[in-house]
């Protein structure tokens, strides 16, 4: 190795994993391994650039090649979290389905109570103002008016209309 190959293998090397324990050791997992990513390669060009700039290294841009690495059960563990929060978000949405449905039969049910409340309102009103309408002259005259003109073959104290001055 040459000198320059040591100051990049060992000296910036342990610079920016020192730094990167630094900034990662602040944050939660699941930001540093989701959201976090740019955040934290922001952060590591920042402080790499100022522990380093007395020693004349000058780091024009960090990089991630790759995906972060993290031990198999941290990641299972982030997986686990995920899939709960999803499903947990699924069961919200459900609940909120369900809620709006049930709205929506209430709002449909008062509607028809009150369709089918005036409807008899409406029919009580014309029910009072045809009785009001109806006198023994009208119901003799309606009485004239479908008769054909025969006797009744039986006749009783409740014969209609025709008073045969008994």
């Amino acid at each position: 190795m040459n000198g320059e190959d040591d100051i990049r293998s060992i000296v910036v090397r342990n610079t920016m994993r020192d730094e990167l324990n630094k900034i990662c050791g602040s944050m939660p997992v699941e930001y540093v391994y989701g959201e976090g990513k740019g955040k934290l390669i922001d952060s590591l060009q920042n402080k790499v650039t100022y522990a380093l700039k007395n020693t004349g290294i000058i780091i024009d841009k960090v990089y991630l090649i790759g995906s972060i690495r993290i031990p198999k059960s941290v990641k299972d563990a982030l997986d686990s979290k995920v899939k709960m929060t999803q499903e947990a978000q699924a069961a919200e949405n459900e609940v909120a389905k369900e809620k709006a449905k049930a709205e929506i039969a209430i709002a449909k049910a008062n509607g028809d109570a009150q369709s089918i409340l005036l409807v008899a309102q409406a029919q009580a009103k014309a029910n009072q103002l045809l009785a009001a309408s109806i006198s023994p002259t009208l119901v003799n005259y309606k009485a004239i008016e479908v008769w054909d003109g025969k006797l009744p073959q039986v006749s009783g104290s409740n014969t209609p209309f025709i008073n045969l001055g008994r």
